[in-house]
């Protein structure tokens, strides 16, 4: 299961996608990505909903964290100026990002160790000092 998100200041939103999510999840060898904005906060809540487990209010009840393994990978996005796909350009073009936009990706794997070979040198796996310094 893949979700491109931006739930943003909706936590209504968060059971739905849970929901949803493990209603599709192969519970032997599934893989679940969600990605958005690092500095949006119902992006930690889902992180920690299914890593650490929540409440949830339909059942009234203290649930689980999700079995297997939850990371979040945070990375910084590079936004530039556009430049039409027929505009020639060489390596030496000096292209200067107009924005960094942080992005976190949720990642989440029923067994243990599954997705290791999946994050590289380059991921971050983001910490409780990143997520203090939002």
């Amino acid at each position: 299961v893949v979700m491109g998100t931006d739930i943003a200041y909706y936590q209504y939103l968060l059971r739905p996608i849970m929901d949803t999510t493990q209603a599709h999840l192969n519970q032997h060898h599934g893989l679940f990505y969600a990605v958005g904005p690092a500095n949006r906060e119902a992006m930690w809540d889902l992180y920690h909903n299914i890593k650490d487990g929540c409440y949830n209010q339909l059942t009234d009840e203290n649930e689980q964290p999700w079995t297997g393994m939850t990371s979040m990978l945070l990375y910084e996005l590079s936004v530039g100026p556009w430049i039409p796909e027929d505009t020639t350009r060489t390596d030496s073009d000096d292209v200067t990002p107009e924005e960094i936009v942080p992005i976190a990706a949720i990642m989440h794997a029923t067994k243990k160790g599954f997705y290791d070979s999946l994050i590289g040198d380059s991921d971050h796996i983001a910490t409780a000092e990143d997520e203090e310094n939002q």
